[in-house]
């Protein structure tokens, strides 16, 4: 009896300190930067992997790229202006259209929970949602297009160099 019930408390002691050895640090101990993805990642930056996962998900390279290569591409004040009033413009549209579909999304749920729900009712809801997304995507795509018909032939050229040299996604795809 006294080796099982040494035998239970060394096991029970094991578990204790293997989870908390696993146990991530608090994140109140560190101070937690911004991001232009609002997301947190180690030491605040985002890793290549995340930069690929924010282009292959539609999101337009806004005002804060061109902010941060605007030296290197030599992008005047008049222009850069130009690309951050296009960015709020779009991110206020996005705003709207998010806004929208988040509300269709909470009408679908509550018409699915009901009893007696109308299948008819539901596909033409997901169908406005879809359609919501899809009008997300083309804005995002027009505003990338009209950020970059702001640049010259030789700053498009420097940016393309640039993108070359850091690895980042192209974005004529």
């Amino acid at each position: 009896m006294k080796k099982l019930i040494t035998l239970t408390v060394v096991a029970f002691l094991i578990c204790v300190v293997s989870i908390n050895a696993q146990m991530r640090p608090k994140m109140d101990d560190k101070p937690v930067k911004r991001m232009d993805m609002n997301c947190m990642m180690g030491k605040g930056h985002m890793d290549k992997d995340m930069r690929m996962m924010k282009y292959k998900k539609g999101i337009f390279l806004g005002y804060m790229f061109y902010q941060r290569v605007a030296e290197e591409i030599k992008l005047t004040d008049s222009q850069l202006q130009k690309i951050r009033d296009l960015d709020f413009k779009a991110k206020e549209e996005l705003i709207d259209l998010k806004a929208k579909m988040q509300h269709l999304g909470l009408k679908m749920k509550q018409m699915m929970l009901d009893d007696n729900f109308n299948k008819q009712d539901l596909l033409s809801l997901n169908k406005k949602i879809l359609q919501l997304k899809s009008q997300m995507e083309e804005l995002n795509f027009k505003t990338k297009l009209e950020m970059y018909s702001v640049l010259t032939a030789e700053q498009r050229k420097n940016l393309k160099d640039l993108k070359m040299n850091r690895g980042m996604p192209r974005m004529d795809r």
